[in-house]
């Protein structure tokens, strides 16, 4: 969490602090350096273009100073630090910009949950769940896909024209799916969470961070849809939604990187990028 907050290090008026970006660098480059020497210990390294430098640890905040933490994105990595930081007994805000949790875990019906009889799975399609993950997720899951059912098939050919050159059945022990939806994991797993405040169906951005109390301040709300949202959406013709914020020790964003550096264009999802100069450089 210490980590994901130093990564809102670097807006403009805090320029001259970039602690989070050399030191990420030149920690990655002593992991380089590590891994070649234990692929090959006498491998030789090329030759230095630049003095050494020693990477410098980030500055550690004191646990008893970071009380609030805000997570933006509800997939498998945000629920998963929700779950650790609220049994550490932070106050955790979770803020999902779709209408459940789960991210790409998640089931699609067509013709609204009432009617099943049309339904697919948007991303992830089955897990394979080990350790402590397969435990909390009982009662959620059910095996699937049957004996069968799983199929690998071997392709060959090019863009005239392809065979099936083998068809093979894959082992399908360990394997499971949601019960009744994929969807039902995402919400399973934010009711572990103690004391955990949701808002869903709105897009957030981090503004930045107050210097006077070091806190960061992150706002969230709905944009208006456009009319192809509309047709799959109706009840999104209110247009947008007031805009809510608060203020927060710490800021964990669990979500996509390209969303991350360049924000959203997309009617009621829009929203602003809430990396910082420093990171936007980096990565883009």
């Amino acid at each position: 969490v210490l980590s994901s907050k130093s990564v809102m290090d670097g807006y403009p008026k805090h320029a001259g602090r970039r602690r989070w970006g050399s030191a990420a660098e030149k920690g990655e480059a002593q992991r380089t350096v590590t891994l070649v020497e234990e692929e090959d210990s006498d491998a030789v390294l090329p030759p230095r273009t630049k003095p050494r430098q020693f990477p410098r640890p980030a500055p550690v905040m004191a646990a008893s100073s970071v009380q609030t933490v805000c997570v933006v994105g509800g997939g498998p990595s945000g629920l998963a630090c929700c779950r650790r930081l609220s049994d550490a007994g932070l106050d955790v805000t979770l803020v999902q910009e779709s209408r459940g949790l789960g991210g790409k875990m998640c089931t699609k019906f067509v013709n609204g949950k009432d009617d099943p009889t049309l339904h697919f799975d948007m991303g992830v399609q089955l897990l394979r769940p080990s350790g402590p993950l397969a435990s909390e997720l009982e009662g959620v899951v059910k095996p699937w896909p049957r004996d069968g059912r799983f199929k690998r098939i071997t392709c060959s050919g090019g863009w005239n024209g392809w065979r099936i050159v083998q068809v093979a059945d894959m082992p399908v022990e360990g394997y499971v799916v949601g019960a009744p939806s994929m969807s039902a994991i995402g919400r399973h797993l934010a009711e572990k969470c103690q004391g955990l405040s949701i808002h869903l169906d709105r897009t957030a951005v981090v503004r930045g961070r107050d210097p006077k109390t070091g806190k960061w301040e992150v706002e969230w709300k709905r944009e208006a849809a456009t009319g192809g949202q509309l047709r799959y959406r109706p009840e999104l013709a209110e247009g947008a939604t007031d805009t809510m914020r608060d203020d927060f020790d710490a800021v964990v964003l669990a979500f996509e990187a390209n969303k991350i550096l360049r924000g959203c264009k997309s009617g009621y999802k829009m929203v602003e990028a809430s990396s910082t100069p420093a990171i936007r450089k980096r990565l883009s």
